[in-house]
C-alpha cells in the first residue's frame, strides 16, 4: 500500500511519537488503539497502520533468517 498524503513537520513529529507508543503495545492491542485515535489525529491513522504492519513484517522476516545471513 502506497500512501501519498503530504504531512507537515508537526504531523510527522506527532506521528513519530504515536508510532513509538503503538510499538510499545502488544501487537494484538494496536488495531484497537488505532481505532480509538481522537478525531484530530485521524489523518495519521492510515500512515500509522501502514508503518505498524511494516514493522510486524520486518520482525517476522528477521526471526526467520539464519544468524549466519545477518552480517
Amino acid at each position: 500500500m502506497t500512501l501519498r498524503t503530504q504531512y507537515d513537520a508537526a504531523q510527522l513529529q506527532r506521528m513519530n511519537t504515536l508510532l513509538q507508543a503503538a510499538l510499545a503495545l502488544p501487537p494484538h492491542e494496536r488495531e484497537g488503539w488505532l481505532q480509538a485515535m481522537p478525531a484530530d489525529l485521524a489523518a495519521l491513522v492510515p500512515l500509522l497502520r501502514s508503518l505498524l504492519q511494516r514493522a510486524a513484517a520486518d520482525d517476522d522476516a528477521f526471526m526467520q533468517r539464519p544468524a549466519a545471513s545477518i552480517g
